[in-house]
């Protein structure tokens, strides 16, 4: 996991998934013993997906329409990965870019995020985090760092 934070500004909301209704989704690459390594999925989230991406925080719609949107490398909002939700997933480099609000200084949040990120770890991806300053602050540097991380990702996994 890499961290970036600083400060975190607006509380989003969290879902806690219930624990029945997975699937499995084929992955098409991985690292090293990782390819091919089935990602969970727990369809019992799409509601809540779906609720998410309608509901995205200010932080996450400028990165979405000013620069993930657009990227060459499909990414997806809210993407269910086993049985969490993922800020945004790109496949192609299993990467995860997450934008924490000011609740993911709390232990409780600290605990959650740990467990999330070894979870999808464990599925060779990789999690990058930003905080809401870092999005509101120095956007083009952020921007820089995501396009870095998915062209070293994607040229490792090749």
């Amino acid at each position: 996991m890499i961290d970036f934070s600083f400060d975190r500004g607006i509380v989003k909301k969290k879902t806690q998934p219930p624990p029945s209704g997975e699937v499995v989704e084929q992955s098409e690459t991985g690292e090293g013993n990782m390819e091919k390594t089935p990602v969970m999925k727990n369809n019992n989230l799409l509601d809540a997906a779906k609720d998410l991406r309608r509901n995205m925080t200010l932080q996450e719609r400028h990165l979405w329409y000013d620069f993930l949107r657009g990227y060459p490398v499909k990414i997806y909002r809210q993407r269910i990965i086993n049985n969490y939700i993922a800020d945004f997933y790109c496949h192609a480099a299993r990467l995860v870019i997450e934008l924490d609000g000011i609740q993911h200084y709390e232990e409780d949040s600290l605990a959650y995020d740990e467990e999330r990120t070894k979870v999808f770890e464990k599925y060779g991806i990789m999690v990058l985090r930003f905080s809401n300053f870092e999005i509101n602050e120095n956007f083009s540097a952020v921007c820089r760092m995501i396009d870095k991380v998915i062209t070293e990702r994607i040229e490792s996994l090749s």
